[in-house]
């Protein structure tokens, strides 16, 4: 396994606000679309497309997916927005993790409950996810990692922090 190359994509949740924003965007689009037309009339349908252009772009960037991308010991995780923009949010190397185990496991309490440690949050939101907690250290700051790998990415990171590695 030297030459570990695993990916996973989890779809984040839409959360309350991402729904809020779809809603308002969608409302102030068919407002602005009758107050156009009334008060600019050919003028405004060219104020109508740039508004539907902008909705449809609220849209595609509420629809977040976090890419896990674990190459050899070295983990990143990216951010996809609306399947077709991407952004690198953390990497680090796997084997400076201090724990990796699920977040109900009572190993993980005391990072849980550390306020100085960074917290990043790379999980779905379903209530139904298993989570896990990855505590590393990377570039002098303390990191709680909420992520929910499948099989393969669990057994790379193990592969590289066994003692360190809890499924309980």
């Amino acid at each position: 396994m030297d030459n570990t190359r695993v990916e996973q994509i989890v779809a984040k949740k839409d959360d309350a606000t991402s729904m809020i924003v779809r809603v308002v965007a969608v409302v102030l689009a068919v407002f602005s679309a009758f107050i156009s037309i009334g008060l600019l009339g050919a003028f405004g349908f060219v104020i109508i497309f740039f508004v539907v252009y902008l909705v449809i772009y609220v849209i595609k960037i509420s629809s977040i997916e976090y890419e896990y991308i674990l190459v050899n010991n070295e983990l990143t995780i990216d951010a996809i927005y609306g399947k077709e923009k991407r952004k690198s949010l953390i990497s680090f190397d796997v084997r400076e993790a201090e724990i990796f185990a699920p977040i109900e496991s009572d190993r993980v309490h005391n990072h849980l409950h550390n306020q100085s440690n960074i917290v990043k949050n790379f999980s779905s939101g379903e209530d139904n996810a298993k989570v896990y907690l990855l505590v590393v250290n990377s570039n002098s700051h303390m990191y709680n990692v909420f992520l929910e790998p499948n099989d393969k990415l669990f057994e790379g990171i193990k592969y590289y922090i066994p003692r360190k590695t809890y499924t309980e």
